[in-house]
């Protein structure tokens, strides 16, 4: 019999950086809501346009946001890309 073997979970370190508070809502598209800051990262649930979270912080170079709560309360990480700030209009 062979050893089980691990299975290797990514890890990042988040610096924080200055960010705005509030909330943010995702575009016009669906939007991968994930475990953490990148594509490496499982996916914990797809977001609909027009949902909004609480903004929590964003990575240093503001590619990504967490937001909060998702639906189990977590936490979870969206592309910055497919976000905007509550209350602003998306342009097509």
């Amino acid at each position: 019999t062979s050893a089980p073997t691990a299975t290797a979970t990514p890890t990042v370190t988040v610096t924080p950086s200055p960010t705005q508070t509030g909330r943010i809502t995702v575009a016009n598209v669906r939007a991968n809501v994930r475990a953490g800051p990148g594509l490496e990262f499982p996916i914990k649930l797809v977001a609909e346009p027009g949902d909004s979270f609480d903004l929590v912080t964003q990575t240093r170079d503001r590619a990504w946001v967490q937001v909060c709560c998702l639906s189990d309360g977590t936490t979870g990480w969206i592309a910055t890309a497919f976000t905007l700030p509550e209350g602003a209009t998306p342009t097509p």
